[in-house]
């Protein structure tokens, strides 16, 4: 008769070596090109000594003149905290009595608890990908006054769910709302809550107890505007450790071929650098094809590994992707961004098994982790085109 040992041993082959890893690693097309790095981990940080100047000591002389003065190239020992992202299933104790002895049935029983657990964990990392640590969700529009309603901006409620519990936050960092649960989700910019709230204008939402505990996304490796130390790397001591970012004050501009250029150069302009993948929005894609046929212009297609299908400019693949934050294009230079993780995702199973018992309840859990952190070694080798018209 099958045993909780023998749906442990069916959780960790069967959901985790296959299907699991392989959905997750896959959540992002830029998540799942970039290098991995475990071997650069000590203790909770990857530390990693980063060239930010390099040696001036060069220049021509005529014959028998003094030889440059000799220096070194300036370093940064960067350190990359390991983030710790989480999904939990719930399976109660009659569904297990009711599988015993049929492997199978369990497999039933539990995939939809397991599918949706690792489907709103790829989407959540997703999303921290384009971020940049904090967790911010989005911005109340208006103050709540104990009220349920909450309605929202930047970029309105689309990473607000059923059922998420969340917290609110003044910019300041005084929490005004506690793990609060959100009941449903309407239009575009409103939520319900389970109970009356009350909360400032302007006031941040985040995932329950996810802020500023997020992983580095895009923004934050290349907006210093927005993360002022990266890496434990001061960029007003070093503003060479900064990405490049072009935008117009906020007002949003209409997509052209010339910006696109731009952005597109600029990073071989600072570093040498060139873009080796572009993602946006799905809007922001289509103006560029849009734009393209409208000069009457062929617009290539690609196929990339994963499943993927970009367009083409300039020879370098464009994604969408739901999670891009709204009237933003990135261009990316993947071989200095690195995913610096301590293992795959895993169980967690130390005490020896994947599923535990929950205290006081006829039910049992089992609980997915992932620590890692994006790190890139040449935030100036990414270019970030902002303020974009959709």
């Amino acid at each position: 008769m099958a045993d909780l040992t023998t749906y442990d041993a069916v959780l960790k082959e069967f959901y985790l070596k296959g299907p699991i890893q392989k959905a997750l690693n896959l959540a992002n097309v830029l998540f799942s090109r970039i290098e991995r790095d475990s071997q650069s981990i000590l203790g909770e940080y990857a530390v990693i000594p980063v060239m930010v100047a390099a040696t001036q000591a060069v220049g021509a002389r005529s014959e028998r003149a003094t030889l440059p003065t000799a220096q070194e190239a300036t370093y940064v020992r960067t350190q990359t905290p390991l983030r710790y992202n989480y999904a939990r299933i719930r399976i109660s104790g009659p569904a297990l009595a009711l599988t015993r002895g049929n492997e199978g049935a369990f497999v039933r029983v539990a995939d939809s608890e397991i599918k949706s657990a690792v489907e709103s964990l790829r989407k959540d990392i997703n999303r921290q990908i384009f971020g940049w640590g904090t967790g911010q969700l989005c911005l109340a529009n208006g103050a709540g006054a104990n009220t349920t309603t909450l309605t929202v901006d930047t970029p309105g409620n689309k990473f607000l769910k059923k059922n998420m519990y969340i917290d609110i936050y003044t910019a300041a960092g005084a929490k005004q709302v506690d793990s609060i649960q959100i009941t449903a989700v309407t239009g575009t910019t409103t939520a319900t809550l389970a109970s009356a709230q009350t909360w400032s204008d302007d006031a941040i939402v985040y995932r329950e107890d996810a802020r500023n505990v997020e992983m580095m996304g895009l923004r934050g490796i290349i907006e210093s505007g927005l993360v002022t130390t990266l890496y434990n790397v001061s960029r007003d001591t070093y503003p060479e450790f900064a990405g490049n970012l072009l935008d117009n004050a906020g007002v949003n501009r209409a997509l052209s071929l010339a910006l696109l250029d731009q952005a597109f150069d600029k990073s071989g302009e600072e570093v040498g650098l060139e873009p080796t993948l572009i993602i946006s929005n799905h809007a922001l894609k289509r103006k560029y094809a849009a734009l393209v046929t409208a000069q009457k212009r062929f617009v290539n297609t690609m196929k990339l590994d994963g499943g993927y299908t970009a367009v083409e400019f300039n020879d370098v693949p464009w994604v969408a992707d739901t999670d891009a934050p709204p009237n933003r294009i990135f261009f990316c230079h993947e071989p200095v961004i690195v995913l610096y993780r301590a293992s795959d995702f895993d169980w967690m199973d130390e005490d020896g098994a994947i599923l535990s018992r929950v205290s006081g309840v006829d039910a049992y859990e089992a609980t997915l982790f992932h620590y890692a952190e994006l790190g890139c070694q040449n935030p100036k080798a990414q270019t970030e085109l902002a303020d974009i018209t959709e």
